[in-house]
């Protein structure tokens, strides 16, 4: 008996508290650009239509929508607002810091993080199965304590009214 003693002694000391251990949340929702929402490009140095110059940015708004067992969009949930603005241009290239909210049940998540691009008239800026990954750096409310990424997948390029439908998959470690 002292032996079994001993060996519980041993494994509760060596246990991991549940509050320690690692949680990993998977959220996946359907995403759809807000063309209502006020998505502007903001012109900072006010140098008129020769293209984006540094300072300029724009700004925008999603909707989240669960996702119903057909694969279509159901009741919405939340949104994300974001912010790109430009930190280094070239003739043929661009560098935007990307802010984004994502406000999801419970609380919301952080992006911050930098994307480079061509600058090219002719090229579609999204395209059905495009993919794009961005790293979460923070979250408050239920996702306090959390970081990951979430990984957008262009489903649909919709129309004027109708926007960039995507699958959004968040990633959440603690």
């Amino acid at each position: 008996m002292k032996r079994y003693g001993v060996l519980l002694a041993l494994a509760a000391a060596l246990a991991v508290p549940a509050s320690a251990q690692a949680k990993t949340l998977k959220l996946s929702y359907i995403e759809q650009e807000d063309r209502t929402a006020d998505n502007d490009f903001v012109d900072a140095d006010h140098s008129g239509p020769t293209g984006p110059t540094m300072g300029d940015y724009f700004t925008g708004r999603s909707n989240l929508f669960q996702i119903k067992s057909n694969g279509k969009a159901g009741k919405k949930i939340g949104n994300v607002q974001f912010k790109g603005t430009f930190v280094e241009i070239t003739s043929t290239t661009y560098k935007l810091r990307l802010t984004a909210k994502a406000k999801l049940p419970g609380g919301h998540v952080y992006v911050d993080t930098t994307e480079t691009g061509r600058i090219d008239a002719d090229e579609p800026t999204e395209e059905v199965g495009q993919v794009d990954r961005y790293r979460i750096k923070r979250g408050d409310g239920r996702y306090k304590g959390y970081t990951g990424k979430v990984t957008i997948t262009v489903i649909a390029v919709g129309t004027q009214s109708t926007g960039v439908i995507s699958r959004d998959v968040f990633t959440l470690k603690k």
